[in-house]
């Protein structure tokens, strides 16, 4: 669903470069003026053909370029190589359109042109994205947004900024839905419509209206996205534009399946598919993944590897990862359904491959790092401004206030105000940098996230393959059901900072479980809560108990083929500390170092020095301790016969 806010950007970008020209009227002018002022038609034509004749708005931009440069019209030199760039960039040559796109900016910075700067920032951010290199995209995108921002605050050519304004916060928002990030994208949006409707863009308002359902379908707010639905089908009705109509019914179309409303979805696809020959790649990539979701829950499952086959060569073909990995996983569904757990897991594992590459964790970081610096740099410019204006009326003041007064009088109200603004600046630093040192910690906290999550996704992976490759093949059913089950919830979990300890238990059990069916029942485990622990009140980070249970089987029960136990007990210590004791009757923490050191690959406890890390990240975020202790058990003969783990967490202001 999220592809669809994309399908107006290079409309926006045209329309943010230069207005529609009658093209007639153009190629007389060009017949009967002279050389020197063919340069500026030549660029106009190219601009009126860059939608439907890419090879000719090439052949004119770069005849453009020519005259241009011949007579060294600067102006014309850069809209020639933004024609260029974008004939270039609608015949998916990246290389060549970024190339001109940054031969313009090079061009727009040597006349000093601001708007000319962020128009060749905005084409520079378009391109990256049509590649999916969202983070350059973003950057660019950033900055041509400080620019005309800065125009349309101070009131200059208000209308023109309104629309570029517009175009760009859309696009912005268009990044932020692709990161799952629905609180900015609607944000972007919001901006973006509110702007539109200023200056009665009735398309604009539609292609908003459009978006910000999209967000709340996601959200799962299905009765406002079908509000806006409704609202954007309006307009684009009034407008009638038959690809524009045809994009909301599809939008409606995805939202009965998003309510599991398959089969009024399949009777409501008549109307999607004809208008199918309106969309865009991507959009029928869309549509084929839609109709095999469809198939699958309503176990019609004849056509699905006919459908998601001609998903995977269309994605493949227009080098759309996320499109892909969302084909392969209905393809590993299918296989599911049909018994086939070879090749079911093969397209799972493609999936896996290619979903866990499109947002890793330094694409993620540097999203965040280029808003953390937008927003930090609007604030300081509107601190600016306020401080500007003070110092201009204090300004006047003073000048009013030297006829009556004394220069003493005048010398300590300077000397007052000058103090003044130095304690107000320092108190606004100091603010400053807490805010940044807390958002750093919570940055560090989601990182460390991601970067547990793989490992965690590994170990159970490894589970699944051996115990699959055993070919009993109701067990492996039931073996990856369970496994499913698991990965849903970690990729659930692992989007919050806490859980509550009711959700973490359950993903433990079926941790439990799945690791009990592969090692044969060679252990058993008891999970008990006191009375003074409410599991859907009390929060945890997510999977922090996983790695020492990992660790007891791995390490501790490793030895032991029957009657291994694992006992978990959970208590609240003074309504502020969570106390959480993992024990277990296996060989010991000593004796398992040392069997461990003589193996000759030795395993390094990555989940045990990760959860040591967000124990700490917390300590700083919150200012509580929060830790753990391993020992070993010792009983009446002074043997060791297991080991235990306490685990604090606090809980006042988590």
């Amino acid at each position: 669903m999220k592809e669809r806010a994309c399908l107006f950007m290079f409309l926006m970008l045209i329309q943010f470069l230069a207005k529609p020209q009658d093209t007639n009227n153009l190629l007389l002018e060009l017949k009967y003026s002279n050389e020197k002022n063919k340069a500026l038609i030549l660029n106009k034509l190219a601009s009126a053909n860059s939608q439907s004749n890419y090879t000719k708005s090439l052949a004119l931009g770069m005849a453009a370029l020519h005259l241009a440069t011949k007579y060294d019209q600067q102006n014309e030199q850069y809209n020639a190589y933004q024609n260029i760039a974008y004939s270039y960039l609608q015949q998916d040559s990246l290389a060549l359109s970024l190339q001109y796109y940054n031969m313009a900016l090079d061009k727009a910075e040597e006349i000093g042109d601001s708007v000319f700067i962020a128009r060749s920032e905005f084409g520079i951010g378009s391109a990256y994205s049509h590649k999916d290199y969202y983070d350059k995209a973003l950057e660019h995108l950033i900055n041509s947004l400080k620019i005309i921002e800065t125009k349309y605050e101070k009131k200059e050519d208000t209308v023109m900024n309104a629309q570029r304004l517009s175009f760009i916060t859309n696009n912005i928002g268009v990044f932020y839905q692709r990161l799952n990030n629905t609180d900015k994208a609607l944000e972007y949006y919001k901006y973006s419509l509110e702007l539109k409707t200023k200056l009665n863009d009735s398309l604009g308002v539609a292609n908003s209206l459009n978006n910000i359902g999209l967000i709340y379908g996601t959200r799962g707010e299905f009765g406002k996205a079908m509000s806006y639905y409704n609202m954007s089908l309006r307009l684009k009705q009034g407008i009638n534009d038959k690809s524009l109509i045809a994009e909301t019914i599809f939008n409606i179309w995805e939202l009965q399946i998003k309510q599991k409303k398959y089969a009024k979805a399949l009777e409501y696809y008549k109307n999607a598919a004809m208008t199918s020959d309106l969309f865009s790649n991507r959009t029928k990539i869309l549509m084929y993944n839609n109709l095999a979701e469809i198939y699958l829950a309503l176990n019609q499952t004849d056509s699905i590897y006919s459908i998601s086959g001609k998903a995977i060569k269309l994605a493949k073909k227009i080098n759309n990862n996320e499109l892909l990995s969302k084909a392969y996983l209905l393809r590993s569904q299918y296989f599911y359904k049909k018994k086939d757990l070879k090749n079911a897991y093969k397209y799972q594992n493609h999936y896996l491959k290619i979903h866990d590459s499109i947002l890793n964790k330094e694409m993620i970081s540097k999203f965040a790092e280029m808003q953390s610096n937008y927003e930090v740099e609007k604030k300081e410019k509107q601190i600016a401004i306020l401080q500007k204006d003070k110092q201009q009326n204090i300004a006047k003041l003073n000048k009013q206030k030297a006829i009556k007064l004394t220069y003493l009088v005048v010398f300590l109200i300077i000397l007052f105000v000058v103090v003044l603004l130095i304690i107000q600046l320092r108190n606004k630093q100091k603010q400053k940098q807490h805010f940044l040192e807390k958002q750093n910690t919570l940055i560090e906290q989601k990182l460390l996230r991601t970067q547990m999550n793989p490992h965690f996704i590994f170990n159970s992976l490894n589970s699944v393959q051996g115990f699959i490759s055993s070919n009993n093949s109701l067990k492996a059913m039931s073996f990856l059901s369970k496994f499913g089950q698991l990965l849903r919830n970690m990729l659930e979990n692992s989007r919050e900072n806490l859980i509550k300890l009711d959700t973490e238990l359950e993903t433990l059990k079926i941790y439990l479980d799945l690791e009990r069916e592969r090692r044969e029942n060679s252990f058993d485990y008891s999970i008990a809560l006191d009375d003074n622990v409410n599991a859907e009140t009390v929060n945890v980070p997510p999977l922090i108990i996983q790695p020492f249970v990992e660790n007891s089987i791995k390490h501790g029960l490793k030895q032991m083929k029957k009657d291994g136990f694992i006992k978990i007990g959970i208590k609240l210590e003074n309504s502020l500390i969570l106390i959480i004791e993992i024990s277990d009757n296996g060989i010991g923490f000593e004796k398992s170092k040392q069997i461990s050191s003589l193996e000759p690959f030795k395993h390094k406890s990555l989940g045990m020095e990760l959860t040591s890390e967000r124990l700490a990240i917390m300590k700083r975020s919150i200012g509580e301790e929060a830790s753990f202790t391993i020992n070993e058990i010792i009983n009446e003969t002074n043997d060791v016969c297991g080991s235990r783990v306490v685990l604090r967490i606090p809980q006042r202001k988590i």
